[in-house]
């Protein structure tokens, strides 16, 4: 997953925190997998077949901001 021109509406962005899920039918999904993005490339690696989402988690660490983040543009590859 790439990010490009990221900002924050009221702070300084250092790194969007990042989750890849995966779903599970009738259970919790799961983490596989996390990555800071400091608006540059995440990568998750290769994963088994299934239904896999991001999910952004925190904000320069902290999980609770009152702050939004903008992104220009975001690409996945796979």
């Amino acid at each position: 997953m790439k990010f490009s021109g990221c900002s924050v509406d009221n702070g300084r962005f250092t790194y969007a925190g990042l989750q890849l899920k995966k779903a599970r039918p009738a259970l919790p999904d799961t983490v596989v997998n996390r990555d800071n993005n400091y608006c540059d490339t995440s990568s998750f690696g290769d994963k088994a077949a299934g239904t896999y989402y991001f999910h952004y988690a925190n904000l320069n660490g902290q999980d609770s901001v009152s702050a939004y983040l903008t992104v220009n543009s975001v690409a996945v590859r796979y």
